[in-house]
C-alpha cells in the first residue's frame, strides 16, 4: 500500500517546507497511482512533490496528467544490503581514530562534520532550481542533528580523532521490517 494510513497520496514536510520556503510534499508512490498525482497536488497547493517510485516503474509516468516541463527526473535509489553475520570485520585501518554513540551534545561539532563532508555533494536536490544550495546543506545539518534526539530508532556514532569529529554515521532502525 503506497497511501499512509489517513489516505494521503503524498505526505506535507514540514521540515522541507520550512527550509526552501515553499509548500513541499513527499512520499513513496506506485505505478497505479501515478495518475492521481496531479489531482492531489492542486488541491493541496503543492509546490514541489518529491516521490519515489521504483526504477521499473519509470515507464508509469506516461500516466501522470500535469504539466510536464515541470517534472524533474532526479534521482534513482539503489539499495544494498548484506548478511552482517557474514562479513570479516577488520581492525580499523586508522589507530588514532576512535568510535562512540552520538550524543545532544555533539550538535555542533556534527554540524561542521555535515558542512565538511556534504559541502560539494551532489543529489536530487539540485536538480531542483528552487532549492538554494545554501538551504540544501543546512537540511543535511538537520538530518544529521536531528539523529541524535530520537533515541533507539534513529542511532548515531561520531568518529572522533582527539576532540575533534572526523566521521558520523546515522541510521534509522525499523525492528519491524528489521532493517
Amino acid at each position: 500500500m503506497t497511501k499512509p494510513a489517513y489516505g494521503q497520496l503524498l505526505r506535507h514536510s514540514p521540515l522541507e517546507s520550512a527550509r526552501f520556503g515553499l509548500q513541499v510534499y513527499r512520499g513513496h508512490v506506485a505505478s497505479a497511482d501515478i495518475a492521481q498525482l496531479w489531482d492531489f497536488i492542486v488541491p493541496h497547493k503543492v509546490d514541489v512533490a518529491i516521490f519515489r517510485t521504483p526504477a521499473e516503474n519509470i515507464a508509469a509516468m506516461q500516466a501522470y496528467r500535469g504539466p510536464r516541463e515541470q517534472l524533474i527526473h532526479a534521482d534513482t535509489l539503489v539499495y544494498y544490503d548484506c548478511a552482517v553475520d557474514r562479513l570479516d570485520i577488520r581492525e580499523p585501518g586508522n589507530r588514532g581514530v576512535s568510535y562512540r554513540s552520538a550524543t545532544p551534545l555533539d550538535g555542533p561539532a556534527l554540524e561542521r562534520a555535515v558542512r565538511a563532508t556534504f559541502a560539494t555533494y551532489q543529489n536530487h536536490y539540485h536538480a531542483n532550481p528552487a532549492f538554494s544550495p545554501t538551504s540544501i546543506l543546512a537540511g543535511y545539518e538537520e538530518w544529521a542533528v536531528n539523529h541524535l534526539q530520537h533515541g533507539s530508532t534513529t542511532p548515531s556514532w561520531v568518529a572522533t580523532d582527539g576532540d575533534v569529529i572526523v566521521g558520523f554515521i546515522c541510521c534509522r532502525l525499523d525492528e519491524q521490517d528489521h532493517t
